[in-house]
């Protein structure tokens, strides 16, 4: 069984008030996907290795680096992993922060929670303006949702990253000569993928060095053998592929 939701302004749910300031410039969208194997009543076999519920959020109108930097915010795998990324602004990349959830009480809020779907979409400022009835009920349905799946996970601690991913988005106009130094793989080992066929690559060394550097990074532009270049660093979710958007 799988369910989904969808809603705007995520930031707001996490009670990060800058992030849905800077969200409402935009559109946004924000789903919650979760699913179960077994019978409905009665045990519930998790998948330990698969994602069995996560929020997630669109970008809007905004800077290829911000929408290359949009992360998942909540993941929460079968074993009861959890993995929260919150944004400190929109240019460097989520802070992670780690927990673990008793896999029973994970069972059965997905038990509980069954199968639906919610959809809501957005454009500019007036995310509670002139609903419907019909509207209304729909983004209560999903801020109950992420709320109850947030009260799961608590006492997370920031983390380091097991795996990055890199996302080359080209030459930079900076004369700067204080530019972070890139400590990531070479762009030759980037590959072509997805939208615009911008480059990306997955990074399992060097990472503490250059997650910190990233995060100090505010406009995403660093030195490399090639010149000045911006290149978007996020944590990679085991699961996810290294040229996912």
């Amino acid at each position: 069984m799988t369910t989904s939701a969808s809603v705007e302004r995520a930031r707001e749910r996490w009670g990060d008030e800058q992030g849905s300031q800077q969200f409402a410039s935009g559109v946004t969208l924000d789903q919650a996907n979760f699913s179960l194997s077994g019978p409905v009543a009665g045990q519930i076999a998790l998948p330990a290795d698969q994602i069995v519920f996560q929020v997630t959020h669109g970008s809007g109108f905004v800077p290829e680096l911000t929408a290359t930097l949009v992360s998942p915010a909540l993941t929460i795998y079968g074993d009861g992993r959890v993995y929260a990324m919150t944004p400190d602004s929109w240019s460097t990349p989520p802070v992670l922060r780690t927990g673990q959830v008793d896999v029973d009480t994970l069972g059965q809020f997905i038990l509980q929670t069954g199968e639906r779907a919610v959809a809501v979409y957005a454009l500019g400022a007036g995310f509670d303006e002139n609903l419907s009835r019909a509207q209304i009920q729909v983004r209560e349905e999903l801020s109950t949702i992420i709320s109850d799946a947030t009260a799961l996970a608590t006492d997370l601690t920031e983390a380091v990253p097991e795996v990055l991913r890199a996302w080359d988005l080209g030459a930079a106009d900076s004369k700067s000569s204080a530019l972070p130094e890139w400590t990531g793989p070479a762009l030759s080992e980037f590959t072509t993928a997805g939208i615009s066929n911008r480059k990306c690559v997955e990074i399992t060394e060097g990472i503490r060095v250059l997650y910190a550097a990233a995060l100090d990074n505010e406009d995403g532009v660093w030195r490399t053998t090639e010149g000045p270049r911006t290149t978007a660093v996020t944590p990679l979710l085991s699961g996810q592929g290294p040229c996912e958007r």
